[in-house]
């Protein structure tokens, strides 16, 4: 049949050619891109061949001078905007820092604008004022009155629609929680993780200074063990800094020591000499060394602290309304990213990830301050916190799949233990409050069991804790590695809690309690986590009825001879015991490193290991030196007021003759790593060895009092000390009855 007339038309006008008409432009083709524009103005920048610049002028690797960095401030593109380090180098600066509190109100203001972008950009701004000026920042948050960290906190709360600080009255911080506003604000995971982040930080900052918030980031191991995680086994602030005392934490982060002794500089015959005292006869002929100044400080430090421990409660208070506060965001912000960050089989981002860390950062800030605070920790508080973990709980311990996170998947699983301890150690305080009356007792014996969930949990971390201290895998397809000091700092407290807990199960803290012991043996003297191993293992062995008192650490750190000290020792005991001037404990808890044989045994290898730690590790590293010369002094005075293990100080001093001198059998006399040792004073003063001296003189005077004589040892600190400034500290404190 014929075409239609339609079909010969368009065939027609496929071959034709459109007519060009005058003043009409070219016909575009139906694929042409239209690549004109319209602006309401035009600003084109200088050219550089037009314009003179000043060489001297300081210019970025992309030759951006000072004034191109600061019209990035106000780019329209937030990236461009967020590009610049710039204000984290001015700040750093002096002469910005005294315009902070204008530039803290410009921010506290930009927290709360209108466009959520203008809020995160304020949060940035806020984490660089934080690595610049944190005290300003902090200061008075926790208060009523529009201070700067009131604002701050406020902003961080509006932001995230968390609620308020306070209740429905001013002040009142056990009210209901308020919204801050009807309209909410609905924030994407990469701007959430920058507030949380933020916040994170924030709280980090202002409970650090006050609290005692333990931060992992930069630890070092020149840095003194800070046992915060063992103040409550203490009745009070005195008596724990007593306790820590005993390992000269006050004074161990500093190299030198420099002392001076007094004496008059004005002549008596001149004017002066009717207004000054010429006579001081508590520095004229005193019995023992000069006061240092660090010593005199410890008064105002004692006090500081005793100020501080009590001012605890009432920060706790808000803290723990902040924490109700938080407490629904927190679960929110986990459970949207918790899914996909431990689905085995996706890989999450990295923005997910932080997410997760960013939010049990945040709850272990909080918790850590509640659970440790003197006050009765409130069973709301309690239930929150388990309510938190056992969110946590099915996804620990975490198995890494995607090795790009394996520190941050580790930080997780070191978080849930250390929130579980927490955990342990509010249910524990709650139980001791609960039966502080007849009611409450009966009350207490109808209450309910500790759930099974608690119980599995508790064992979980167990079976963690011993997997990590032995350097095992999380997980069969995980590579043995062994515990970094990070890790190992975050797992003292856990460890701590499942040793010391009464209401714990004895098994599982036995085998923690074995672990801890055998990862403090099996460690090589060189690693970064001996120090540390020697310090906990040392607060495990001391901590007890039998510790130190103030009073006796007062004698000892003016007495230069051991002998005197036992004297002494013995003579406050049988003060204390006949006249009851302190009947009160110093250490309120059941763990004893003495109660069971088997455990007793195992603290006696760690402890004749610790020669063997002084001569591998020689003089490369004196903190460590001087940290497990202090730790033997301390164990040494404690036996000799028990009168017990005369084998142990017998086994002790043969492991330390060839610290000082040895016979070898073809190379002749050698000094041993005594000698290395800095001396007592120079360039690098250090007291590392008197220490040294007093230890052996303390196990001489033990042998004494069991009628052995260790000649060996003796000969051989009489040989390294010839010739030497110490000889005559020796000859001092070496002496007989």
């Amino acid at each position: 049949m014929p075409k239609s007339a339609k079909k010969r038309k368009e065939k027609v006008a496929d071959f034709s050619k459109a007519k060009l008409k005058l003043g009409k432009g070219k016909t575009l083709v139906n694929n042409a891109i239209d690549t004109s524009f319209k602006a309401r103005s035009i600003v084109l920048p200088s050219q550089s061949i037009a314009v003179e610049k000043d060489s001297s002028e300081p210019i970025t690797k992309r030759q951006l001078t000072f004034s191109d960095l600061l019209s990035h401030l106000k780019h329209y593109n937030a990236g461009t905007r967020k590009g610049t380090n710039l204000l984290h180098d001015c700040f750093m600066q002096e002469d910005l820092i005294p315009h902070s509190p204008l530039l803290l109100l410009y921010t506290t203001s930009a927290q709360t604008h209108i466009f959520p972008e203008i809020r995160i950009d304020a949060i940035r701004f806020l984490d660089i004022l934080l690595d610049c000026i944190p005290e300003m920042l902090t200061s008075g948050w926790s208060e009523t009155s529009e201070t700067h960290g009131s604002r701050v906190l406020g902003g961080y709360l509006g932001i995230l629609n968390a609620g308020t600080k306070y209740g429905e009255t001013e002040g009142d911080i056990h009210g209901p929680v308020k919204a801050t506003s009807t309209a909410s604000v609905v924030l994407t995971p990469a701007s959430k993780l920058v507030v949380l982040r933020s916040l994170s930080k924030f709280l980090l900052v202002a409970l650090s200074s006050s609290n005692g918030v333990a931060s992992q980031e930069g630890v070092s191991t020149n840095k003194p063990l800070d046992a915060w995680f063992m103040r409550n086994a203490f009745p009070s602030q005195e008596a724990f800094s007593a306790f820590e005392s005993l390992f000269g934490t006050s004074s161990s982060s500093k190299a030198t020591t420099v002392t001076r002794t007094w004496q008059a500089e004005v002549d008596p015959e001149d004017n002066f000499g009717d207004i000054f005292t010429q006579c001081y006869p508590l520095l004229n002929g005193g019995a023992g060394e000069p006061w240092t100044l660090h010593e005199l400080s410890d008064i105002h430090d004692v006090v500081s602290a005793k100020n501080t421990f009590h001012s605890q409660g009432t920060s706790a208070s808000f803290v723990a309304h902040l924490a109700n506060t938080l407490h629904s965001t927190i679960i929110e912000a986990y459970l949207d990213s918790a899914p996909s960050v431990f689905s085995p089989s996706s890989s999450p981002s990295e923005t997910e990830v932080q997410l997760v860390l960013s939010v049990v950062r945040i709850t272990r800030t909080l918790y850590h301050v509640i659970v440790q605070s003197t006050e009765k920790v409130d069973p709301i508080q309690v239930g929150q916190l388990e309510k938190i973990i056992n969110y946590m709980a099915p996804h620990f311990p975490t198995f890494r799949r995607d090795h790009r996170f394996d520190q941050l998947y580790e930080e997780f699983d070191l978080v849930f233990c250390e929130l579980t301890s927490m955990l342990l150690n509010a249910t524990q305080n709650a139980s001791a409050h609960l039966q502080s009356t007849q009611k409450q007792r009966k009350a207490n014996r109808k209450g309910k069991a500790p759930s099974s969930s608690s119980s599995a949990q508790t064992e979980r971390v167990t079976q963690y804790i011993i997997r990590r201290l032995r350097g095992e895998g999380t997980s069969a397809s995980q590579i043995a590695a062994p515990i970094s000091p990070v890790g190992y700092l975050a797992l003292m407290p856990t460890v701590w809690a499942l040793v010391s807990n009464p209401t714990a199960n004895p098994h599982e803290a036995g085998a923690v309690l074995h672990a801890t012991l055998h990862h403090a043996i099996r460690v090589t003297s060189k690693s970064a986590c001996k120090r540390t191993t020697v310090e906990f293992v040392a607060r495990l062995m001391l901590v007890g009825p039998s510790s130190l008192p103030l009073s006796q650490e007062r004698v000892e750190k003016k007495t230069l001879c051991p002998s005197i000290v036992l004297f002494f020792t013995d003579w406050i005991t049988t003060l204390r015991t006949r006249v009851q001037l302190d009947p009160e404990r110093y250490y309120r808890g059941d763990f004893s490193s003495e109660s069971d044989p088997e455990v007793k045994a195992k603290f006696d290898a760690w402890l004749l290991h610790l020669p063997q730690v002084l001569w591998e590790v020689g003089s490369s590293h004196i903190p460590t030196v001087e940290v497990i010369l202090r730790v033997l002094l301390r164990i040494l005075q404690r036996r000799s007021r028990t009168g017990t293990q005369s084998e142990m100080t017998a086994s002790l001093q043969s492991r330390l003759v060839p610290y000082f001198y040895i016979d070898h059998p073809s190379r002749g006399p050698l000094a041993g790593p005594f000698k290395k040792l800095p001396p007592q004073s120079g360039a690098s003063a250090s007291r590392v060895r008197l220490l040294a001296l007093d230890v052996v003189a303390t196990i001489l005077a033990l042998g004494r009092q069991d009628g052995k004589d260790f000649e060996g040892l003796a000969r051989a600190v009489g040989l390294a000390v010839t010739g030497e400034e110490e000889a005559a500290y020796w000859a001092h404190i070496s002496m007989s009855k």
